[in-house]
C-alpha cells in the first residue's frame, strides 16, 4: 500500500480519501464525498483545515490505521510503521513533503481521527434474525465487510465499537446501536433489531484481568453482556469467535488478543497481554434457596398418629392461614384450615388421618393463591 504519488497509478494520501466529515466555523457538521456535497469534496481533501476542521475520515480501502513509529527516511519520503484494526502491523512511504504538512494533524488528533472510523470486525461475521418494521428476514455479516438479506438484499457493513452502519445498495444506510452481545438494534421509526443466530461461548474470556499494554497498565473486566471496563479509563464492547477476543474500544481503534493457554490473552504483535485474576473469575449465579412457609414433621404418619406441622415466614395478617387436605383437591378447596391469628411463625397439630395422600399448603391474608405446599402420606 503505497502513497508515494509517484505516478499517474498511485496517488497521494489526499486521493485516498473517499470521505470526510468537517465543522465548519458555524458548527456545522457535513459529511462530505463524491455522493454528499460533491462541490466542495475534492477541496475538503485537501483543505487542511481551511474549510474547517477534519473529523473523520474514510479511505478508500476503509481501514483505521494507527501511526506507531518512523520506520526510516528516504531522499524524498519517509517510510513509517502503522497498525490496523486487527493489530495487524505493516508501512507505507509518504512524501517527504506531504508528511510534513500531515504531521501536526496526526499527532494532535490521531486517536480520534483513526479509532473511530467505522470498519469491518470480523469477530462479527455471522447469521443474525432480522426484525424490521418492513420485513422479517435473515442477515447475513460477512467477514469481508459485505452482507445480504436471505432474499438476496445486500450491502456492506462497519462497526465503530458502538454503531453497526448497514449500507444497502438499494436504499438509505441504516444505523444500529450495540444493546448487549449479539443484539444491535436501531433508534429510529424503522424498528430495526439484530440478533444473532450463535455466539461462541463467553465462558472462556469472562472475567477480570491484569492488563499490560504498550502504552498502560490496568484492570480490565470482561463482562457477560458483551461490554468491557478499564479500572482507570475508557471501556467498550467485546466480541468473540471462540479464538480471538475483539475489544471495540469507544475513543480509539479496536484491538484483537488471541486465547492462548488458561487465563492469558496475548495480541499477535504483543501490544497487549492480559492474565487473567482466578479470583476475579465470573461465577455462574446461584440460585437462591427457596424460602419455606409449611413443612411438617415426618414424611410418613400412621393411621393414629398426629400430624404436625409448622409454618414460617407468613405476612402476619390475622388472615394468613394453614390447610391440611387431600393432594388431588384443587388448591382453592378448604379443608382442615385454621387461621395464624397474625402470627408469622408457629406450630399446629391435626388429628389422625385416614390413610391416604395429603398435603399441608400455606395462603396469606385469605386469598386462596396458594404460597407453599408439602406433601405427606398416611398409611395404616
Amino acid at each position: 500500500m503505497n502513497g508515494a504519488g509517484k505516478g499517474a497509478g498511485i496517488g497521494s494520501l489526499a486521493s485516498e480519501i473517499t470521505g470526510i466529515r468537517i465543522v465548519t466555523g458555524r458548527g456545522d457538521i457535513l459529511d462530505v464525498s463524491a455522493t454528499e456535497h460533491p462541490e466542495i469534496s475534492h477541496a475538503a481533501r485537501l483543505s487542511l483545515g481551511t474549510l474547517g476542521i477534519r473529523h473523520l475520515r474514510e479511505s478508500g480501502d476503509d481501514e483505521a490505521l494507527r501511526l506507531t513509529a518512523v520506520r526510516h527516511v528516504e531522499k524524498n519520503a519517509i517510510v513509517v510503521n502503522f497498525c490496523r484494526v486487527d493489530s495487524s502491523v505493516g508501512w507505507r512511504s509518504w512524501p517527504m513533503r506531504e508528511f510534513l504538512l500531515v504531521l501536526p494533524f496526526v499527532l494532535v488528533s490521531h486517536t480520534a481521527f483513526a479509532a473511530r472510523t467505522p470498519t469491518v470486525v470480523p469477530a462479527m461475521a455471522g447469521v443474525y434474525d432480522g426484525v424490521h418494521r418492513d420485513w422479517r428476514d435473515s442477515v447475513t455479516l460477512n467477514r469481508d465487510g459485505t452482507y445480504a438479506r436471505g432474499s438476496g438484499d445486500s450491502g456492506t457493513w462497519s462497526y465503530d465499537g458502538t454503531a453497526l452502519v448497514l449500507k444497502w445498495k438499494n436504499w438509505g444506510p441504516e444505523t444500529l446501536n450495540f444493546v448487549r452481545r449479539g443484539i444491535y438494534a436501531s433508534s429510529s421509526a424503522a424498528n430495526f433489531t439484530l440478533t444473532a443466530r450463535a455466539l461462541a461461548s463467553a465462558e472462556p474470556v469472562l472475567g477480570s484481568y491484569d492488563a499490560v499494554h504498550k502504552d498502560w497498565r490496568d484492570l480490565v473486566t470482561i463482562n457477560a453482556d458483551g461490554a468491557f471496563t478499564r479500572a482507570h479509563g475508557e471501556g467498550g464492547t467485546w466480541l468473540f469467535d471462540g479464538t480471538t477476543l475483539v475489544l471495540a474500544w469507544r475513543n480509539w481503534a479496536a484491538e484483537s488478543v488471541e486465547l492462548g493457554e488458561a487465563g492469558r490473552l496475548v495480541a499477535r504483535d504483543g501490544r497487549l497481554r492480559m492474565t487473567r485474576r482466578d479470583e476475579a473469575k465470573v461465577a455462574v449465579p446461584q440460585q437462591p434457596e427457596r424460602v419455606r412457609h409449611i413443612r411438617v414433621n415426618k414424611a410418613v404418619y400412621k393411621a393414629n398418629e398426629t400430624i404436625v406441622l409448622s409454618y414460617s415466614a407468613m405476612k402476619g395478617t390475622s388472615t394468613d392461614w394453614t390447610n391440611v387436605i387431600g393432594a388431588t383437591e384443587a388448591t382453592d378447596e378448604w379443608g382442615n384450615w385454621e387461621y395464624t391469628n397474625g402470627s408469622d411463625g408457629g406450630t399446629r397439630t391435626v388429628k389422625p388421618l385416614p390413610a391416604g395422600e395429603y398435603e399441608a399448603r400455606a395462603y396469606f391474608e385469605g386469598s386462596t393463591d396458594l404460597v407453599d405446599r408439602v406433601k405427606f402420606r398416611v398409611i395404616p
